[in-house]
């Protein structure tokens, strides 16, 4: 029962939103944020994403260092790492295209997956408009209202077709030259997804949603007890000292115990007769709560094998210095390891060079895999 209400409370809901036919992702329409959100406070999670990501990257395409974004100068290889980034992460991503008069790409961007949603599709079940925006979880359904129009955008779905972009550019631009029509377009946006059974596919890490969040939670916890002053605390008990007598103050107690300490100092004053020497009723106990360091262990191992199992079963000789649980830890079986991980990440490397190819029209565009020439540029 328990188990049932826990799928029920993080299942992912992709309805669209009916006044502007636009597909959530989430109940809250903020599930790529909240996700990107636990990879990045996971270490496990973190570093088996940017392994993956090393992966699918490699040493980039052989034609890398063409400029294909002007105007923030980004080359092909910067595009390809960040697409390589947002599958690694939430298993798609969303190539921006613009073009020249003729047609020609002459644009090209990777639009942060977190961002993007997709319009439903047409009567005749052609795809619809994708949009973007950086707030989705701050805004209302009425998002793309006249009075939330500049927190988001949308584009046209990706379609070469000059006859298309013509049409798309007269809607955008109902008066004025070509020149207009061609500088004010909006452009394409091919959303390329890693699993097409679904709207938006299901990241790699999302079976394991629950265990990224618990390491996080298990290192706050830790740093909480070290924070709080519990691990060592010194206890000064004193009596009330009379005005004739020479004061200890708080900060002579603070110094004499070392500026390391002076957080983990509780001074308590008991009134007394006055009778005995302020040396027999001054009391210095320590009270220690030492972290046991082997709490939580098995959960932390068990987390660390089913997040890592989630990333395509990533060799963990990988993604954690000296160990040696798959391949062992010489030369020849981290060759082994890469090898392995290599034949892993085949089928969401060849998404993403066909997917980049298909835009520049450019056949046989190939990713380096990791090795061939070097490790990775990431």
């Amino acid at each position: 029962m328990a188990r049932a209400k826990l799928i029920e409370l993080f299942k992912r809901s992709d309805d669209y939103v009916k006044s502007d036919n636009i597909h959530i992702n989430g109940s809250d329409n903020n599930y790529p944020e909240r996700l990107k959100l636990v990879i990045n406070n996971s270490i496990t999670a973190k570093s088996c994403t940017n392994k993956l990501t090393d992966f699918l990257y490699g040493g980039g395409f052989e034609l890398g260092q063409k400029i294909v974004n002007k105007k923030k100068k980004h080359t092909l290889n910067d595009l390809a790492l960040m697409a390589c980034q947002d599958v690694a992460e939430q298993y798609y991503f969303a190539l921006h295209v613009n073009y020249d008069a003729e047609g020609v790409v002459n644009y090209l961007d990777v639009l942060p997956a977190e961002g993007v949603r997709k319009s439903k599709n047409d009567d005749l079940g052609y795809g619809g408009l994708i949009y973007y925006s950086k707030k989705w979880g701050e805004q209302t359904e009425n998002i793309f209202s006249q009075k939330n129009k500049t927190e988001a955008k949308y584009f046209y779905p990706y379609n070469p077709d000059i006859n298309v972009i013509n049409e798309q550019r007269n809607k955008d631009t109902p008066k004025g030259d070509l020149i207009e029509k061609v500088k004010n377009y909006r452009g394409q946006v091919l959303f390329v997804s890693c699993d097409k059974r679904s709207i938006y596919p299901l990241s790699l890490i999302d079976p394991v949603y629950n265990d990224c969040d618990t390491e996080y939670r298990i290192s706050t916890l830790r740093n909480n007890k070290l924070r709080s002053g519990f691990i060592e605390t010194t206890i000064v008990m004193m009596r009330d000292q009379s005005e004739d007598e020479d004061m200890i103050t708080d900060n002579e107690l603070k110094g004499l115990l070392g500026t390391e300490n002076q957080s983990n100092v509780l001074k308590v004053v008991v009134k007394t007769d006055g009778d005995e020497k302020l040396e027999d009723a001054l009391h210095i106990k320590t009270v220690s709560a030492p972290l046991d360091k082997e709490l939580f262990a098995d959960w932390v191992a068990n987390i660390e094998d089913n997040i890592i199992n989630a990333c395509k079963q990533i060799p963990k000789i990988l993604v954690k210095s000296g160990d040696g649980a798959l391949f062992g830890t010489n030369a020849e079986s981290m060759e082994k390891a890469k090898e392995f991980y290599i034949e892993q990440t085949k089928r969401e490397r060849k998404i993403i060079e066909n997917a980049f190819a298909t835009v520049l029209g450019i056949d046989n565009l190939k990713l380096i895999e990791i090795g061939q020439n070097g490790e990775s540029n990431n």
